[in-house]
């Protein structure tokens, strides 16, 4: 019992944190209103109870006990998978169409999506929208035994592609493009252990993008992703693993199969020198970590959610809501908004709505 005390108050061993979406707690203000109300006393045994010596190592072998014995995950949305992969079960659940759809919304959107797109187009501007993949339909058949994968209900995805369909919007379909790849090739589209697409997919995918423009735009000759080579790594990409960052165990999860990485060069034209906007969710993040914009674009702009804005040889980050939407549509040629199913409920998070009101207020 004295242990923790110690460590407590003189941090000897300096444990590493834990992982994950946490909020540590602030070490309360002792105060007369506070005390007198019990909010004192209820704050600081929350700040003592985060910060007592040792939690951390015990959660860490309290987690690694109950996924070496009954290989259950204390993980938020993270489950054991059969052969031993890492499933997210919201990617499953929206798959299955077990989640809330407003179906309003959908029609709504894809009528505004469908005029900015046309008025943009007269103005020699590109605008469409990629449906990322899903682990969730991807790897629906290695969901653990006890999960129910009877499809519930229609899902995002269905709603939305038939939507698009109606509206005749612009769009690309990762999600089929993928389930008919893993047909065929001997390299997953998935990791057992990443909810996002493999990163030996990135030249593969970029250049499909590239492909989609030059076919429905009226840019042609865009540059070309070539001599893609692809090879076995020992060490797995932080990217390929990123379910594994959360997990919190005494001993670093165990992988079972082989991890692949891919080199590429870029056949660039002087044709066209085109300026990129990206609205995307963490599914991009795999080309910007690469920089295939950097390789096949002459600028570019990847507004993170809508939220944070990053720029071509700019290293700093800026705030969407501090630029001027419509100074920096208008310098901009193509834009797409890509999300995966789980996102396809806000899709563009404030980007269609804003745009929209610019062209037609």
């Amino acid at each position: 019992m004295v242990l923790p005390l110690v460590e407590t108050e003189f941090k000897i061993f300096n444990a590493e944190g834990l992982k994950g979406a946490f909020y540590p707690k602030t070490k309360p203000v002792l105060n007369d209103s506070d005390w007198f109300s019990g909010d004192y006393q209820k704050k600081a045994e929350e700040y003592l109870t985060d910060t007592v010596g040792f939690r951390n190592v015990l959660i860490r072998l309290n987690n690694q006990i109950d996924y070496s014995l009954y290989e259950k995950l204390h993980a938020y949305d993270i489950v054991v998978g059969k052969e031993n992969s890492l499933q997210p079960t919201t990617h499953f659940d929206a798959y299955l169409g077990k989640l809330i759809i407003p179906h309003v919304a959908f029609d709504t959107m894809s009528y505004k999506l469908a005029r900015l797109q046309d008025t943009l187009n007269k103005l020699n501007k590109f605008l469409f929208f990629i449906i990322a993949p899903s682990k969730g339909s991807y790897d629906i058949g290695r969901a653990p035994y006890w999960y129910n994968t009877k499809k519930e209900g229609r899902s995002f995805y269905e709603e939305i592609v038939e939507n698009f369909d109606k509206r005749k919007v612009n769009y690309m379909d990762f999600n089929t493009i993928f389930l008919d790849r893993k047909k065929w090739s001997e390299r997953k589209g998935y990791t057992d252990y990443g909810v996002h697409w493999a990163r030996h997919n990135v030249a593969w995918a970029f250049d499909t993008i590239l492909r989609y423009i030059e076919s429905r735009s009226s840019y042609t000759d865009l540059p070309k992703i070539e001599n893609v080579n692809y090879f076995e790594i020992d060490t797995a990409l932080p990217m390929d693993v990123d379910l594994t960052s959360s997990l919190n165990l005494m001993f670093p999860y165990e992988f079972k199969h082989k991890f692949y990485d891919c080199s590429f060069g870029v056949k660039k034209t002087n044709k066209n020198k085109l300026s990129l906007m990206i609205i995307s969710d963490s599914y991009y993040g795999l080309f910007n970590s690469v920089g295939m914009a950097d390789h096949t674009f002459e600028s570019y702009s990847y507004w993170y959610y809508f939220k944070t804005v990053y720029k071509k040889n700019d290293p700093n980050p800026y705030q969407a809501n501090s630029l001027d939407l419509k100074a920096e549509i208008d310098k901009t040629n193509v834009i797409f908004i890509l999300a995966t199913f789980t996102n396809l409920d806000r899709p563009g998070w404030g980007f269609i709505d804003q745009a929209y009101s610019i062209y037609f207020p």
